[in-house]
């Protein structure tokens, strides 16, 4: 991709590969996505490319909250729902609210948190895209998990699974049910708890997810050490 990258235009599709190299290094190198990030933002301004702006506000937002600077994820959120509403992109405008109500979220500021998650999930119904409404009805069952409302998240999670499902999302799929699992036990319905976490392990193992295979291991372990200890 990078080879490609090389050789391209300065034009809005070298602005989209640029925000595609970013967003690829997300899980290996924070600073080189915030690098490409910036690059993209640069030439998107050059050109008045609003999408490509939007799109590296966008990129950077996820860099901050993923360092936890929290201030800033805000501030390049924020700047790209402005420009999403501008450009009439209701797809990347629900995900923005989303993506904000998950920073207000890990603030535990809840009220605000959710507010945007529900102004999110009102446009992702409407449009009926389903994998950022299912990201943002899991995040909705994160919300009440922080709150203990137990059975709320539960009624999250069932149908953030039923949406992964939809569109076989394996690493949603295993998310959902370590989530579930994870409630589950928090109910002390163990038996439920050790059903959702086998069949995370499922998901998580059908397509190499580590992050989900470690859970529901960690899951497992748990749940069996409590069942022990009631024999």
């Amino acid at each position: 991709m990078r080879i490609v990258l090389s050789g391209a235009k300065d034009d809005t599709a070298k602005v989209q590969l640029l925000l595609k190299v970013g967003n690829a290094l997300k899980e290996t190198s924070l600073d080189d996505m915030l690098l490409y990030s910036n690059q993209a933002m640069e030439l998107a301004v050059k050109l008045n490319d609003k999408k490509g702006m939007a799109g590296a506000y966008r990129n950077i937002g996820v860099v901050h909250y993923t360092r936890a600077e929290y201030n800033l994820a805000l501030k390049n959120y924020r700047k790209g729902l402005e420009l999403n509403r501008e450009l009439g992109d209701r797809q990347n405008e629900g995900a923005a609210l989303c993506n904000i109500g998950a920073v207000y979220l890990d603030i535990s500021y809840f009220n605000k948190a959710m507010e945007n998650f529900n102004e999110a999930k009102a446009i992702l119904q409407k449009i009926d895209y389903k994998p950022f409404l299912a990201k943002t009805i899991t995040n909705i069952g994160a919300l009440h998990l922080r709150k203990a409302e137990y059975s709320d998240a539960i009624d999250c999670y069932k149908q953030a699974l039923e949406l992964y499902t939809a569109t076989d999302n394996k690493r949603g799929m295993a998310d959902a049910c370590n989530g579930l699992s994870l409630l589950y036990a928090k109910k002390h319905e163990y038996k439920m708890a050790e059903d959702a976490a086998i069949q995370a392990l499922g998901y998580a193992g059908e397509v190499k997810y580590q992050g989900g295979i470690n859970y529901a291991h960690r899951q497992l372990d748990e749940i069996r050490a409590v069942n022990n200890e009631k024999k």
